[in-house]
């Protein structure tokens, strides 16, 4: 079982589309911190409705994903870390070879 979320845990009544935790239509994207105690992550399955040409995701969605996570990375570092330290963000391209069912 995964530990809560960082959305869980500090907002469990955001009713945002991407990561509200109490929108009953939203993605309910979840960011945790890494078991490194550094990297902030988060995994989304789009279903089959959130593509945008046959095997590839809508890019809509993918824009949500960065807009929501990155915003959950940078809150999580800010709480916890002075106001000078510097943060990044690394974007990974995922190649989806089929659909989850």
């Amino acid at each position: 079982m995964d530990p809560p979320s960082l959305q869980e845990i500090a907002a469990p009544e955001g009713v945002c589309f991407g990561c509200g935790c109490d929108n009953p239509h939203g993605l309910h994207i979840k960011s945790y911190w890494h078991d490194d105690g550094i990297h902030v992550m988060a995994r989304h399955i789009p279903e089959a409705q959130y593509t945008g040409w046959p095997g590839l995701v809508y890019g809509g969605l993918i824009a949500m994903l960065v807009d929501c996570h990155s915003n959950w990375t940078a809150m999580a570092h800010h709480s916890t870390t002075p106001s000078t330290f510097t943060t990044s963000m690394r974007a990974y391209g995922v190649s989806v070879s089929r659909r989850a069912p």
